[in-house]
């Protein structure tokens, strides 16, 4: 009969995480989450920084920055969707 613990390979070894098998799960969903929110802030960061580099460069000041924001909002936002749609069922 095996123990407690034993996952019945035979070598002694049993479930050492002592949590039940459960952590690594929630640390997976836990990376997933941070980075979701990690994409749309760079995107965002990005589409910001693309703005405002050629509104400085081409003196259009502040519309390229506006149309680029809403850019990278967009492409975060897109992320996001792409994110959840992959991994939504592990959720």
């Amino acid at each position: 009969m095996a123990k407690y613990g034993d996952t019945g390979k035979g070598n002694g070894e049993g479930d050492k995480g002592g949590g039940g098998g459960k952590e690594p799960g929630l640390f997976k969903n836990l990376a997933m989450l941070s980075s979701i929110g990690i994409a749309f802030v760079a995107a965002t960061f990005i589409g910001l920084a693309i703005g405002v580099y050629l509104d400085r460069y081409f003196g259009t000041s502040p519309w390229l920055t506006i149309i680029f924001l809403i850019f990278g909002i967009a492409a975060g936002f897109k992320n996001v969707y792409d994110m959840i749609k992959k991994y939504g069922s592990s959720v």
